[in-house]
């Protein structure tokens, strides 16, 4: 009697899929965080801007500081 041989292509083909489809939820992870944190300091700059200061943004603290041309903090305020 044959023996049946256990179809290692298919175990390979089904772990390259889930890895796969891990990868794409991976990507689409880090796209929003990325594109959360360029809206908020694009918030922030717009917010400075207008009124003629440079500004720096925490993405840690996610805090905008306005500075005027001397550096001194001119006002600070959180970015939602």
């Amino acid at each position: 009697m044959e023996e049946k041989k256990p179809n290692v292509w298919k175990r390979v083909a089904i772990i390259l899929i889930v890895l796969l489809v891990l990868q794409s939820i991976f990507v689409i992870w880090i796209f929003n965080i990325g594109s959360s944190v360029q809206r908020k300091e694009n918030d922030c700059g717009i917010s400075c801007d207008n009124d003629g200061y440079f500004y720096y943004y925490d993405v840690y603290d996610e805090i905008c500081y306005c500075m005027n041309g001397n550096g001194d903090e001119v006002r600070k305020f959180i970015v939602k």
